[in-house]
């Protein structure tokens, strides 16, 4: 709480001269300044309001404008930033108004420039607080920020003997990293991974390593990827953040770790070990654990590198991947079906092993899921295993019913889903619509499909505005008719 009492010229100097005995040359040369700047300006009145701001108003409108009217004074000399700067930051962290009145205004600048190891630590802290407030907001008054090169001012000022100003730097550079590609780069350019890292080294405290890991997080989500050498160094800092047992510092860690995996960088991943600490958190039953560690584990599967997708498998990762395949988050069951269907693109070998292991019968299941994005997804695993070509995978998760659960869901809307289960019937039919040719495997394929009722349900989609679900319908019922007049001159 602020509140300076209303003192007249020879107190407040009398004050400050107390308050000045033991601060070093500079700063007394800086009151000097200001007093001969109070008396240039003849404003001691204007500055004095500002002195005798307060929080006791219990109307937040008034309030409001009391800060206004605060910063409007000292806009009007920047000389008296310094001395007010405490103030001026608890305001700017409790409103937002309050942050916009300072980009919007001419002493911005003047509050970047206090980000500098020629000033005191509470100094360098409360400017920090302010900035870090101002990079929250929307992207031009982060634009701001950048122009007048705050970015690296947060980077220069980083050391461990200052952990308070080191957070606030820390987390405004993950503000604006996340701003938008460009000033990620911006800010990457200026070494701060590699800063980042030393400073973690140097066992600071555990609010700044919370803070390391999420800037790691906002660092690598934008495209395009960094570069090689500093993915080396930073997976080699997730991997020791990730000994940590503190829950928001693996999360950020885990994220940072699975936007690296969007790279084309899987051997150094690899490499690392971390993947033997991502099983781990595969059996977690915190969603913000697990969704990260599933994403590693899909888009390293993605790459279709088959070496690594064997290791995976040899592994064990569908036990794990089944654990959790039924959660209660819905985002949780979608990326594990999408995990899967990476795997059903994968060699033959790859597919019967997935075919053959319990999850299946969830994938099936999930067919059927409330939540459209998993359902897409596990139509794409049965749409994947079509395409491969294989009747004896085919047959065998007709004989394990899937047919049944196409029957079931060939009402449903989404064009992409239907494909894939149409996709599925025309193989299991041995249906090759290239060259109109038409083949069928006999009376058992014919008789299984009209038996699951899936033709009855094919026939509603020929009037499909879809051109792909039209097509793919067309074809089954023609080949049905194909087989159908076949049987008949046969018989």
């Amino acid at each position: 709480m602020v509140n300076f009492q209303n003192c007249e010229k020879k107190d407040f100097f009398e004050t400050r001269q107390k308050n000045f005995m033991k601060i070093d040359d500079d700063f007394k040369l800086k009151r000097e300044i200001f007093a001969i700047e109070l008396r240039k300006h003849k404003r001691y009145e204007n500055h004095m309001k500002f002195a005798r701001i307060t929080y006791k108003s219990p109307k937040k409108s008034q309030k409001n404008s009391e800060k206004r009217v605060g910063i409007e004074n000292i806009w009007k000399n920047p000389c008296l930033l310094e001395f007010h700067l405490s103030s001026l930051a608890n305001m700017v962290w409790e409103d937002n108004d309050a942050a916009i009145t300072i980009c919007n205004g001419n002493f911005l600048p003047f509050i970047v420039s206090y980000i500098d190891n020629k000033y005191q630590e509470s100094t360098i802290t409360d400017a920090a607080k302010c900035l870090c407030k101002i990079s929250a907001l929307e992207h031009k008054y982060v634009k701001c920020l950048i122009k007048y090169g705050a970015h690296k001012k947060f980077v220069g000022i980083l050391d461990k003997t200052r952990p308070k100003s080191n957070e606030f730097c820390i987390w405004a550079l993950g503000n604006i990293s996340a701003d938008c590609t460009k000033y990620r780069d911006k800010i990457l350019s200026l070494n701060i991974v590699f800063k980042l890292i030393n400073l973690m080294l140097e066992n600071p405290g555990i609010d700044t390593i919370a803070l390391i890991s999420w800037t790691f997080s906002k660092l690598t989500r934008e495209k395009p990827a960094i570069s090689a050498s500093t993915i080396n160094s930073l997976l080699g800092a997730c991997n020791e953040l990730l000994k940590y047992p503190y829950r928001s510092i693996k999360k950020d860690t885990l994220f940072a770790i699975s936007y690296i995996s969007e790279y084309d960088e899987i051997d150094t991943i690899f490499s690392t070990g971390i993947i033997s600490k991502i099983f781990n958190y595969l059996i977690d039953n915190d969603e913000f654990l697990l969704l990260p560690s599933i994403r590693i584990i899909g888009n390293l599967i993605s790459k279709q590198c088959s070496l690594y997708t064997q290791s995976l498998l040899e592994k064990g990762i569908l036990d794990y991947l089944c654990f959790s395949a039924k959660s209660s988050v819905s985002a949780v069951r979608k990326e594990i079906q999408w995990t899967l269907c990476n795997i059903a693109a994968g060699t033959q070998s790859q597919v019967k092993r997935l075919i053959e292991h319990r999850i299946i019968w969830i994938s099936i299941e999930c067919l059927g899921d409330f939540d459209t994005k998993t359902r897409i997804e596990a139509s794409y695993i049965f749409g994947n295993i079509a395409k491969s070509g294989n009747i004896t995978n085919i047959k065998f998760l007709v004989d394990k019913g899937i047919l049944g659960y196409i029957k079931q869901n060939l009402r449903h809307s989404e064009y992409e889903y239907l494909v894939n289960l149409l996709e599925f019937c025309s193989a299991y039919l041995m249906i090759e619509d290239r060259n109109f040719n038409f083949h069928y495997y006999g009376d058992e394929n014919y008789k299984e499909m009209n038996k699951s009722g899936c033709l009855e349900e094919i026939e509603n989609l020929i009037m499909s505005k879809n051109q792909k679900v039209h097509e793919l319908s067309s074809n089954i019922l023609q080949a049905i008719c194909i087989y159908e007049e076949d049987t008949q001159f046969c018989c």
